[in-house]
């Protein structure tokens, strides 16, 4: 039975924990260990939580441990998943049993789905993505590693998403339209053209306010 445990024990890890324990899977392919924090007290002032068994640096992987990023800063997210993988770890991805999918979607590893999605069909969704609750993705839609797709966020059909992009909460990106590798959609921002990179976006329709280069 694969031990998975939950990097980071912040509000996002916690909410893992429990998609986890209603995912797919659970109790027949894994099961949860525990959290991987810097911060040891993490969890003093909550109750019901498996218990943080160290750090990212020090933890002693076991040969059934898998693992998942709880941290919604992509930057950070990224950074724990590849030492992770550095030190022989292994990625696991989690679907919330609410989830709808269609035929032919590719889910890469440590992607985590949250509840009531839906994923339509041939779309593929790289490596440490994370897709919150009620987002829906549509048909032939591409999403890199590292992405971050917010509560309740559309994806029309045929949209691509370059790695380390986030769509946030609300936001809508039209039909075909491509969002640019560390681009930003702003919170209930429609886009309708493509976004270039390394640029924050918002309104509607969505215009750059922020270049990060």
């Amino acid at each position: 039975m694969k031990q998975l445990i939950i990097i980071g024990a912040g509000g996002y890890g916690r909410e893992i924990s429990t998609i986890a324990t209603q995912a797919l899977g659970y109790g027949d392919r894994f099961v949860v260990k525990g959290f991987l924090d810097s911060k040891g007290d993490a969890l003093d002032n909550f109750e019901g939580y498996p218990p943080i068994l160290g750090d990212v640096g020090d933890y002693a992987i076991a040969p059934d441990d898998v693992f998942v990023c709880g941290i919604d800063d992509i930057s950070k997210r990224q950074y724990c998943l590849e030492a992770i993988i550095a030190r022989g770890g292994r990625l696991e991805t989690v679907v919330h049993r609410s989830c709808v999918m269609g035929q032919g979607v590719y889910l890469g590893a440590g992607v985590v789905i949250s509840y009531n999605v839906v994923i339509s069909n041939d779309t593929t969704i790289g490596d440490g993505v994370l897709v919150n609750t009620g987002a829906i993705i549509g048909h032939d839609v591409t999403v890199g590693n590292f992405v971050s797709i917010g509560v309740g966020a559309f994806l029309a059909g045929g949209v691509t998403i370059g790695h380390r992009g986030a769509v946030n909460a609300s936001a809508t990106v039209h039909k075909g339209c491509h969002i640019g590798e560390n681009a930003t959609v702003g919170m209930s921002s429609t886009v309708v053209r493509d976004v270039v990179d390394d640029v924050t976006v918002f309104g509607t329709p969505a215009k750059v306010i922020f270049n990060k280069t």
